[in-house]
């Protein structure tokens, strides 16, 4: 019943989502938020070293069922569980805020499996260039990627970099 609420929110808000695609070119991505399967954590610590290593501001956020000790997480990492969700499992109006108070240019979506919570969170960052996986609904990105099973969440992380900085505008 909990989901059925939040599926028609978000159904609700992917109706009245309009925006016009853009690409940028990794010179000009600055601020990243990344969201991610909290499963690949290790894979995106790598990730998110990499890109601060060359100058990018980047926060990834995740959503795990379970608690979760985030005490050992780098500074750019959030592990949100059921503590920031409301009684509808909505995430709190805070977490929300926390989201859309960080400017962010680029959105990259790393969530593997289909994730209620994350699908939620999309539509509060102010992100003009959104990447991620292929999904069910394509006209949300600006840049899709296809992750197979024969090669791991590295793998695709590497991919997506290299895409990332292989793109030019005009």
């Amino acid at each position: 019943m909990i989901n059925l609420f939040l599926n028609a929110r978000i159904r609700h808000l992917r109706h009245e989502y309009k925006r016009i695609k853009r690409f940028r070119m990794y010179s000009e991505v600055n601020r990243i938020l990344i969201f991610f399967t909290i499963e690949n954590l290790e894979d995106v610590v790598l990730l998110v070293k990499s890109l601060e290593s060359e100058g990018k501001i980047v926060r990834a956020y995740s959503y795990t069922k379970k608690g979760m000790d985030n005490t050992f997480l780098p500074h750019a990492f959030h592990v949100w569980n059921k503590k920031q969700l409301n009684v509808l499992s909505i995430p709190r109006k805070s977490c929300l805020n926390e989201i859309d108070s960080f400017p962010a240019d680029t959105l990259i979506d790393l969530t593997m499996a289909p994730s209620i919570i994350t699908d939620y969170m999309f539509f509060f960052t102010n992100a003009d260039y959104r990447v991620g996986l292929q999904r069910q609904y394509p006209q949300m990105y600006d840049l899709l990627l296809t992750v197979d099973q024969e090669h791991d969440f590295s793998f695709f992380s590497s991919q997506l970099l290299f895409y990332l900085k292989s793109i030019r505008t005009s």
